[in-house]
Parts: structure tokens; C-alpha cells; sequence
């Protein structure tokens, strides 16, 4: 098996070659996992850095074997990625580091948690402002706002979670 050493920079590697062991010295490398037209095996070890497996959402998995340390993966294609220190690497599924695309457990990430606490701060600040104005009793105006603010943060919720490309193409 041939050994294909990396730099000790950031690098963004697609392990491609059948037969090779993938190995990064160094740096924040990502790895963008790809079946192979034909089955391949291909090996990755990497021990420094904060490093990540991406699995590209056309990525077809047929199997996962966990073990301590290490991970194989088997593709519908069967191909085969053994990776070799695993625990040290973190995952990112669905995402695409080539067309600047995050995973869904990567969105959850970076969400900005703030600004929805302080939006649900404000709602219900007002939801308590309408049950004042109805006299501290739940009527009309506290039930209708209540609704409101559940249905439109959960469509806002939803809404941010859907890939911007999408928007800019259906609005031009």
C-alpha cells in the first residue's frame, strides 16, 4: 500500500487513489469522503490538528464499522475507507467544503443562539404585554399572539436551515 504524505498546513484532501494510505502531518486538514467508480480501499491517518471527515450528501454508505479508535465506511460502490484515529476527527454530514456548503449537525454549530433567545425574549415580553391588556386573563389577543409567536418562529426556524443558493436562485 502506497503512503501519500501531506503538509503541515490546512489541506483539503479527496482520498481517490485505490490503494493508498492518506496520511496529514499536520494543520486543520479536511477530507471530503467520495465513492470511487470502481471499489476501492483507501486508508486515512491523521493524529494532528483539529481535523473532519466530510461526507458529501450524494455520499451512498452501505456499512459502518465502529471501533475504539478507528471507522470503516463502506459505499453502495464498495468502496472502503479505513480511518485510522478516528475519535480525533470530527464529522461533518452533508456538507461540501469545495462549493462552501455546512452539513446539518455543522448548521446547528454555528446557529446564532442569541439572537434566538433574545427573539423569544421579545415575544414573550409582548405575549405578556397582550395578557395585561386583557385584563390578566387569556382571551383573544394573548391567545392569537401566542399562535403567532409559535407558528412564525418555527417557520423561522425551518426557513433559516434551507441553503441560501436556494433562495438567490428561485428570486432572479
Amino acid at each position: 500500500m502506497t503512503t501519500l504524505n501531506l503538509t503541515a498546513n490546512n489541506d483539503i484532501i479527496i482520498p481517490t487513489n485505490d490503494g493508498t494510505t492518506y496520511r496529514g502531518l499536520g494543520g486543520d486538514d479536511t477530507y471530503i469522503l467520495v465513492s470511487q467508480k470502481n471499489s476501492a480501499s483507501v486508508s486515512i491517518i491523521d493524529t494532528e490538528g483539529n481535523n473532519t471527515i466530510q461526507l458529501p450528501e450524494w455520499s451512498k454508505i452501505k456499512s459502518i464499522v465502529v471501533a475504539k479508535s478507528a471507522l470503516k465506511i463502506t459505499c453502495d460502490d464498495m468502496t472502503v475507507f479505513t480511518i485510522n484515529g478516528a475519535d480525533k476527527f470530527s464529522y461533518d454530514i452533508g456538507g461540501n467544503f469545495t462549493n462552501n456548503s455546512f452539513g446539518f449537525f455543522r448548521k446547528f454549530k454555528n446557529f446564532d443562539y442569541i439572537l434566538l433567545a433574545c427573539i423569544l425574549l421579545l415575544g414573550f415580553i409582548s405575549l405578556a404585554t397582550m395578557y395585561s391588556t386583557d385584563g390578566g386573563k387569556v382571551l383573544f389577543h394573548t391567545k392569537s399572539h401566542f399562535f403567532k409567536l409559535v407558528i412564525f418562529t418555527l417557520m423561522m426556524l425551518i426557513i433559516s436551515f434551507i441553503n441560501i443558493k436556494f433562495w438567490f436562485s428561485i428570486s432572479y
